[in-house]
């Protein structure tokens, strides 16, 4: 070799490190160890090793998200290779650049294909592992030709570098030592990025003209964005127009959420309200990198039209409808920004219309003390400081996370599309290591659940082995929640191994008082333990590795989560359909995510002609956490808005039927004797908030109340009926996805089949019960009597024990007996009293089941 050539595997390194690459990550192998040499002959590069080949994966994806560069990956011929292709699979979906170098089997080796390892046949062509990786990268080098190695490697890299997706670059062992020519070094990489200029400049003008004429512009400002290097550009435009900005899921972070402009938050029907009716109100949206994935777009229920938008995406630019195919939003963008920062009295730029700051919600913890998901991810946010690191797992905490607001400058990370759990961990290594690299001021702070962490630990060994210090928060849930919220809640294939031990696992991977490495490890169960770790100043400081274990309900899912789930399942409205297959022409669903909203059924109302209404939607619990958004709200303003609804959007509606409650009409503390069609209850707000049960007695009432008066005030084209039910009970739905999920009248029944009874009945509570299947018979009745219009039904079978209810079960179900006390005590009062059900019999025609009938029917179904 001369002093004018180098081995071609120094030249390849030598080209990653002008990139501004200083790390290389990896496991050694075999078939990679010649190339693996060069890495220590480009003084400004360092190895990193990792524990196993996936987190090596996931860890260079993080480091390329951070650096905003292309991360690079050395693994070994097949099982090297083939280890890390989940992570390499995920970079493609989420265009995290990544140059992913195999060693392989030698040029000769190749030619005679003996059975060497890390094969599997005889005579197996050794190119076959290549060809799996096909569908996940952009393209791919493979370094045989000696004549064309140098420019086979910058074109790879300058893909790579382009497209933001992976590259490939295979390399025989033999072939590392090449030489090629030093000079070849001097001949720049291409990496710019480059558009038609004429076409260019015609979507300029239009994206220009547009933004002259909106009235209520926005800009939406989605991941894909900052994986192409547009944050900076964006951040600009949103700087210069003041336009009312917003993130997405993907994309949190892009923009700092200190600004007056931002919103929040886009994911169509899972946004926070508010900013899904700010965002789709306005008459221009600039939306910049999208990525339209069901995480992305709260289940594909993004409702923005293609008249309105400019999409400025990475291979293609539509305005208004306007398809230019093959352009690149980044120039487009950076010729957007300079020309309205110059011009911008020129172009005279629209006011956005003024709106209220959305902020998240308040935070609210459970009255227990209990950590709930709702809080906690919020309180974290109060947590984070400037420039912090924020890596999270695709877990609980990653729908928590949407909610907390972001300090200025900070970065994060999740992989909310490819969904990989366990990808954080490696991912929090790769953001470590870049965040030494750019000197970062900011913290690394992971969020990783119990059973994603099992799937790649090793890596925290890695961390504390080079010395980094994040700060980790493990969800200890006992499991796979998102799993759980999806199918099978109580299914033992959503559960783990709960006996880990995390408080020992720091000092397991080496960070303990022999090696010299600090560490800090706690467990909060909690509000109160977890603010008085969150105060801590070595937290705040990052001053050692940390692991904060954080314990919750396997059932306690971030409010986003359960909405993206029912949205993307369709679930239980799809199991509705399914179960009445012999209407199914005659039945639909429209999707009110929140019926306390301010003209929340107007859309649903007007798609479609129809008669009459049945509304039964209001929340039954006894465990608000808020009062008057829990229970209070829904319950009046979802009446108020679905009688407006109608009267306003469905002239052809002439009944109205609404479940109303017997908590409605009976007066607690000085009761009648005999309850008739003009009693209230005369129950206060002040009473509202004593607790829980005088909070739904008062959402009854009041929501029953305001009906009446809007049909006394507003005299509308229909008549007005009430149903008044005291505790409903009956069989469930069919399609009731597990026994954690029952409504609140059944948890009677559910508590006995699970042995909840065994040591004593508890307390009845409410005496008086109805049939679900003769409250739903009495609905349609009253669409049918003409004589139901304005009347009030009481519903009522008659009086009940649980007592009773545990006699019959015994009775009927010879297994559930050792359930349930051998002596029973009936708790029934002597002096109930007496509720007129006649008006249900007489213009209803409703004949009543017996409770026996309804307890068997019940139990059948909850113990299959």
């Amino acid at each position: 070799m001369t002093k004018s050539q180098i081995p071609v595997g120094e030249y390849l390194f030598r080209r990653i490190a002008s990139l501004g690459i200083r790390h290389i990550f990896g496991v050694p192998g075999d078939f990679n160890l010649t190339i693996l040499d060069y890495v220590y002959a480009v003084p400004e590069l360092e190895w990193l090793g990792c524990c196993n080949e996936l987190n090596a994966a996931y860890a260079t994806d993080g480091y390329a998200r951070i650096r905003e560069l292309p991360g690079v990956l050395l693994t070994t011929y097949g099982v090297g290779e083939l280890s890390a292709m989940n992570g390499v699979a995920g970079a493609y979906a989420e265009h995290a650049g990544m140059i992913h170098i195999v060693g392989m089997t030698s040029r000769q080796v190749q030619k005679q294909r003996p059975l060497i390892h890390h094969t599997f046949e005889p005579n197996m062509d050794h190119t076959i592992y290549m060809q799996m990786s096909a569908p996940i990268r952009n393209s791919h080098a493979f370094l045989v030709n000696e004549e064309t190695l140098t420019a086979d490697i910058d074109r790879a890299i300058e893909d790579c570098v382009k497209s933001r997706l992976p590259v490939y670059i295979f390399i025989p062992m033999d072939v590392p030592s090449i030489p090629v020519p030093l000079s070849a070094l001097d001949t720049p990489l291409d990496l710019k990025i480059k558009n038609n200029g004429e076409i260019e400049s015609k979507i300029l003008s239009k994206v220009l003209d547009a933004i002259s004429r909106a009235r209520n512009p926005s800009i939406l400002a989605d991941v894909l964005t900052i994986r192409h290097g547009g944050r900076d550009l964006v951040r600009e435009l949103a700087d210069l127009t003041q336009f009312p900005t917003f993130s997405c899921p993907l994309s949190k972070g892009i923009i700092d959420e200190d600004k007056p402009y931002y919103m929040g938050v886009y994911s169509a029907n899972v946004s926070f309200p508010g900013v899904q009716e700010a965002l789709e109100t306005s008459d221009l949206i600039i939306n910049t990198g999208t990525l339209q994935t069901d995480s992305n777009t709260g289940g594909f229920t993004r409702k923005i039209l293609d008249e309105k938008v400019i999409l400025l995406e990475h291979n293609k630019c539509v305005v208004l409808g306007e398809e230019f195919p093959n352009i690149h939003f980044l120039p487009v963008l950076r010729r957007l920004v300079k020309d309205l920062e110059a011009k911008a009295t020129h172009y005279n730029l629209p006011v956005a219309l003024p709106a209220a700051r959305i902020n998240p919600p308040q935070l609210r913890s459970d009255r227990s003390g209990q950590l709930i998901q709702d809080f906690v991810w919020q309180r974290i946010g109060k947590f984070l400081q400037p420039d912090d690191i924020i890596v999270t797992d695709c877990g609980t905490g990653q729908f928590g996370m949407f909610d907390a607001t972001f300090p200025p400058r900070s970065k994060a990370i999740t992989s909310t599309f490819w969904s990989a759990i366990g990808f954080s961990v490696g991912a929090c290594l790769g953001a470590c290591v870049a965040a030494r690299e750019m000197k970062h001021p900011g913290r690394v702070i992971l969020i990783v659940g119990d059973g994603s962490l099992q799937i790649s630990i090793q890596d925290i060994g890695t961390c504390i082995r080079f010395g980094f210090k994040p700060i980790i928060f493990v969800v200890n849930n006992n499991g796979y929640s998102i799993e759980r919220a999806i199918r099978g809640a109580e299914l033992s294939y959503n559960d783990i191994n709960s006996n880990w031990d995390h408080q020992q696992l720091l000092s397991f991977f080496g960070a303990r008082p022999d090696t010299g490495i600090a560490s800090f490890s706690t467990q909060c169960h909690t509000v109160e333990e977890l603010e008085s770790v969150l105060s801590k100043d070595a937290l705040k400081k990052a001053e050692h590795i940390s692991l904060i274990e954080l314990f919750f309900s396997p059932f306690d899912y971030p409010w986003r989560l359960a909405t993206q789930v029912s949205n993307t399942l369709g679930r239980p409205r799809q199991d509705i359909l399914s179960a009445f297959p012999a209407a199914k022409s005659q039945l639909s669903y429209a999707i009110v995510e929140d019926i306390a909203r301010g003209n929340a059924f107007d859309e649903a109302v007007r798609t479609a002609e129809f008669d009459a209404v049945l509304h039964v939607a209001s929340p039954y619990h006894y465990k608000p956490l808020d009062i008057q958004k829990d229970l209070i709200d829904p319950a009046v303003n979802g009446t108020l808005n679905i009688l407006k609804a109608v009267s306003d959007h469905a002239p052809t509606v002439k009944r109205v039927v609404i479940t109303s409650s017997f908590s409605a009409v009976v007066n607690i503390k000085h009761p009648e004797k005999t309850y008739r069609e003009h009693h209230f209850n005369p129950i206060t707000r002040e009473e509202a908030y004593e607790d829980g049960v005088q909070a739904y007695r008062a959402s009854k009432t009041f929501a029953e109340l305001a009906a009446w008066e809007f049909m006394q005030i507003k005299k509308p084209g229909f008549s007005l009926t009430t149903m008044n039910p005291p505790l409903i009970l009956g069989p469930p739905a069919p399609w009731l996805a597990s026994m954690d999920s029952i409504n609140t009248s059944n948890e009677r029944l559910r508590d006995l089949c699970q042995g909840k009874w065994k040591d004593g009945i508890p307390p009845t509570g409410s005496w008086y019960w109805v049939d679900v299947r003769d409250v739903a018979r009495a609905h349609v009745r009253a669409l049918e009597k003409l004589d139901a219009g304005g009347r009030r039904f009481f519903l009522m079978q008659g009086r009940m024990s649980n007592a009773q209810i545990a006699q019959v079960a015994a009775d009927e179900y010879p297994r559930l007996k050792d359930k349930i006390p051998k002596t029973l005590v009936d708790d029934t009062p002597p002096d109930l009293w007496e509720v007129d059900t006649a008006p249900s019999r007489d213009i209803l025609g409703l004949e009543y089941r017996d409770l026996k009938t309804c307890i068997v029917d019940s139990l059948k179904l909850l113990i299959s």
